[in-house]
């Protein structure tokens, strides 16, 4: 896979072909996440701010990553409406 930077269309439905769970430097987000409200606008800060805090990384709106069981590391990705 490309660097973020390079990344197009085909790369972003990688992920979620490949079924890439999310890690430390991976976040999938889902697309409500960008409304324009002051409570979505907060959780923006505060998930860029956590990334930049830590060792970096990508956050991907409009994948969401749905859990099948709190108790397995196995999830299910899927692209949520753009």
């Amino acid at each position: 896979m490309r660097e973020p930077w390079e990344w197009e269309e085909q790369d972003i439905q990688a992920l979620i072909h490949e079924q890439r769970r999310e890690n430390f430097q991976l976040e999938y987000k889902r697309s409500d996440s960008l409304a324009k409200t002051d409570p979505r606008k907060t959780e923006i800060s505060k998930d860029v701010s956590a990334m930049a805090n830590s060792a970096g990384g990508i956050i991907v709106y409009g994948i969401d990553e749905q859990k099948k069981r709190r108790d397995t590391a196995r999830s299910m990705v899927s692209r949520s409406v753009l």
